[in-house]
């Protein structure tokens, strides 16, 4: 009597992880005809394999974006089984066996044998943000089964000048707040500081080389407070970005003079200094007791030099 139960193959889609099972062939086969150890009887010669197994696990693997990322999922005994790639997060199947199944361009598959183990590699090309998160290698044995690894993308800081402050101008007394906002994975960490390197003047009582914030608010500013602010965006990924923040700050002159009583001798040259602090530039001249303004001649010249009047 002969015994015959022919391998039968299937597909078989499983919710989110959707692969694949597949029976094992098994074909016996014995004599209907006795020989001289087995008169009048018979034998059934089983074929027993072993179940596939993975070797090794997935490695988790941290990329800069626009890198390029290789997984690999090893197995022995796969015997007729199909091993399968899978992104967790996006339920989506990216290769079975040789097959790409994904129509993203970036994904492919490679597989090399050695032995009775196989390695099955995802490759991942150009990896974006979106690649990041989990991904399961599944053999499609009765009982799947899978492994995982964790790609995760890691993309320097950049600033977003759509959110963050441009140049300013302001009058002096007002509060100011300067924003920063920048993107990246991991998220970006804001600093402050000023450009020239002296302290940030906070308020009153604070002041600061830097400062760790995404908006910098400077109560009732002033002129100590004119200059160039960075915003400096960093996440432990290279490169670290800034942006420089010009405040200017507007406010009324300030007058002195050094000498406020001058004495001279008839017929003799002098000469009268005064200064003057204003922002923006002041129309600056100068006047008689009376009011009059004095005008350059060939007896009095005005030099101005960086907000201070000589007056000879």
């Amino acid at each position: 009597m002969a015994y015959h139960l022919e391998g039968i193959s299937s597909i078989l889609y499983v919710g989110l992880g959707c692969l694949i099972a597949s029976s094992v062939a098994l074909s016996t086969d014995t004599g209907s005809e006795g020989n001289a150890g087995n008169v009048g009887g018979s034998t059934l010669n089983n074929v027993i394999s072993e179940d596939p197994e993975f070797t090794d696990v997935i490695e988790n693997i941290t990329v800069p974006a626009g890198r390029n990322v290789k997984l690999a999922c090893s197995v022995k005994n796969l015997g007729s089984y199909k091993v399968a790639w899978m992104h967790f997060e996006q339920s989506a199947i990216l290769t079975v066996h040789n097959h790409v199944i994904t129509r993203n361009p970036r994904i492919s598959v490679t597989h090399d044998k050695h032995d009775k183990h196989r390695t099955w590699f995802l490759h991942i090309n150009n990896v974006q943000e979106e690649d990041r998160g989990r991904y399961m290698c599944q053999i499609n044995t009765v009982t799947a089964k899978t492994q995982y690894g964790f790609v995760k993308v890691v993309v320097p800081p950049n600033i977003d000048d759509a959110l963050t402050s441009s140049d300013i101008i302001v009058r002096e007394g007002d509060n100011v707040t300067l924003r920063c906002k920048a993107k990246g994975s991991p998220e970006p960490t804001i600093k402050w500081k000023r450009d020239d390197g002296n302290k940030i003047v906070v308020n009153k009582t604070l002041e600061v080389h830097d400062l760790e914030t995404d908006s910098l608010e400077l109560e009732r500013i002033s002129r100590l407070h004119m200059g160039a602010y960075l915003c400096i965006a960093s996440n432990g990924v290279p490169p670290s970005v800034s942006k420089r923040i010009k405040v200017s700050v507007d406010f009324s002159p300030m007058v002195w003079i050094p000498h406020q009583l001058v004495g001279i001798p008839i017929g003799f040259n002098i000469t009268l200094e005064c200064f003057i602090e204003a922002n923006p530039t002041s129309l600056n001249y100068w006047t008689r007791e009376n009011d009059q303004m004095i005008t350059e001649s060939s007896k009095y010249n005005w030099i101005i030099s960086c907000g201070h009047i000589i007056f000879h």
